[in-house]
């Protein structure tokens, strides 16, 4: 629990895992009030011209290091000046992973009792669990990581008795039961290696981890409750990941390897210049007016990454289209220098292709400004959307047991 007896709020370290930089933020929560963000900090993982994944894992011990050294270093003294509680240490700490770093899975489970309606225990829910997780794991060990992980994420999303959704089961009888069960799962070394470095630089007691894809899809539903279809598109620095949401439940989550880097890495080759040189070439083309060439050189080097990106994105969303029909409606968090961009992608590809009516997406950004009344931020701490989606669900279940 989060929530400590006797004690009116707690703070907590949050960490945000990506595969282009590292989040970190001392959070104060409270029972019934928004989270506040009192301190943070964002470390940059190193791109290479060429992605590889050892150098990838390399780079993001270094940009931890790098984030716990700051937020001990400068973030703590400001934490208890600001909480007037000078022996002030985290007990806590919640690590968030995004793609590469974990994989998921949402399994649908369907039970029928036609002759007789029965009642599910807790017994019976706690078993199906279990071999939902065994059966994930071993999985995931076979088919797609090939090494020892650890399940992050099993979480009953959805219920639904007889066809209708509930969120309690106890001691209801119903003919028909359907559980949706959310499961993640991460290499064991990565998380071994994270919680070592945080237990030994921060000292906090408690270290857990979740995928950001399950705060993602919980704070969007929370947000825009009135919307049961809905796609969201987390856009990370190496990949991105594709969430398909369908009357409220999330259905699956696909990755593929275009992010950010693709369009610094394509300016790099197109100037024959550093990553760090062509990152800055970005900046400036999306801040203000350039050279005529200079503009038009970025420019081929964006129309690339679309057609690639687009190229993927259609054909992901043309195999999900088969069992289920597309949403129409988006949601995008990325890099803010980036943006601009692939919202631009999105906004005018339509759906006809996916057996709909000839239409555009619709589009939602998630930025600063669309948590501005839902946290708090401390003038210590820089106004960051995943952090804020993160700190947004941590508070939504910080009275819970893990």
């Amino acid at each position: 629990m989060f929530f400590r007896p006797g004690r009116s709020s707690n703070v907590v370290l949050i960490f945000d895992i990506g595969s282009g930089s590292i989040g970190g933020a001392f959070v104060e929560l409270a029972e019934g009030v928004k989270p506040k963000i009192i301190y943070g900090v964002r470390e940059p993982i190193t791109a290479r011209l060429k992605p590889d994944s050892k150098r990838l894992l390399d780079g993001k011990k270094s940009a931890l290091r790098g984030v716990l050294g700051r937020l001990m270093s400068n973030g703590l003294p400001f934490v208890r000046a600001a909480l007037d509680r000078h022996h002030f240490h985290p007990r806590n700490a919640i690590c968030f992973l995004s793609s590469p770093w974990y994989v998921s899975k949402t399994s649908i489970i369907k039970e029928e009792y036609p002759d007789k309606p029965a009642i599910v225990s807790l017994p019976h829910l706690e078993e199906i669990l279990r071999n939902e997780i065994s059966n994930f794991g071993q999985s995931i060990l076979k088919d797609e990581l090939h090494e020892p992980v650890d399940v992050i994420d099993s979480r009953l999303v959805d219920v639904k008795l007889n066809g209708y959704r509930t969120s309690d089961v106890r001691l209801k009888k119903a003919s028909s039961f359907e559980f949706s069960i959310f499961l993640s799962a991460a290499p064991k070394r990565l998380i071994s290696s994270a919680t070592s470095l945080i237990r030994e630089s921060a000292g906090a007691r408690s270290v857990v981890f979740h995928s950001f894809v399950l705060p993602y899809f919980a704070v969007i539903r929370d947000l825009f409750g009135h919307l049961t279809d809905f796609i969201f598109l987390d856009v990370t620095a190496e990949v991105t990941d594709l969430s398909v949401v369908k009357d409220g439940v999330l259905l699956e989550t696909i990755s593929f390897p275009i992010g950010r880097n693709a369009v610094i890495r394509g300016i790099a080759k197109a100037f024959d210049v550093s990553l760090d040189i062509a990152g800055s070439f970005l900046r400036i083309k999306t801040t203000r007016a350039a050279d005529k060439n200079f503009d038009e050189k970025i420019r081929e080097v964006i129309a690339q990454t679309e057609k690639e990106w687009l190229e993927i994105f259609r054909s992901t969303l043309a195999a999900i289209n088969e069992s289920v029909i597309v949403p129409r409606q988006i949601f995008l968090t990325l890099d803010a220098d980036v943006a601009p961009f692939f919202k631009g992608w999105l906004t005018v590809e339509t759906f006809e292709r996916f057996g709909v009516s000839p239409e555009h997406f619709q589009v939602v950004s998630i930025g600063d400004d669309t948590f501005a009344h839902l946290c708090e931020w401390s003038p210590k701490a820089f106004h960051d959307p995943f952090l804020a989606i993160e700190s947004l669900f941590v508070s939504k279940i910080s009275s819970l047991p893990y």
